[in-house]
């Protein structure tokens, strides 16, 4: 027997439809490489969501994806900065602003 709590529950689904609407803006690109920072908590759940959403999406040949700490992959560090800077606010914050940053919202 397996028991999930309410939160984690719907944690897993949020990220579950965020995966899915991410996979789904992939389309239009050409060649694409994932790294999703590791949660031991999500791995499986990832990956069966990704690959049904490429092999779904035709994007097999395209799109590659890996799961990995912010210390194997530094570019993970980014999000982290990036809402401390938010936080902070001043010289960094307008420094930031000149940033593209598209959000996706999964309602």
């Amino acid at each position: 027997l397996f028991i999930v709590s309410e939160a984690e529950r719907t944690e897993g689904l949020a990220r579950e439809k965020c995966l899915r609407e991410l996979a789904k803006q992939l389309q239009a690109r050409q060649v694409v490489q994932l790294v999703l920072e590791l949660d031991v908590n999500h791995v499986a759940r990832d990956k069966r969501v990704l690959t049904q959403e490429i092999l779904r999406l035709s994007l097999s040949d395209q799109v590659q994806f890996q799961h990995a700490t912010s210390g194997q992959q530094q570019l993970l560090w980014v999000p982290d900065a990036r809402g401390w800077i938010r936080t902070r606010g001043g010289e960094w914050a307008r420094s930031l602003s000149q940033f593209r940053v598209t959000t996706i919202y999964c309602d």
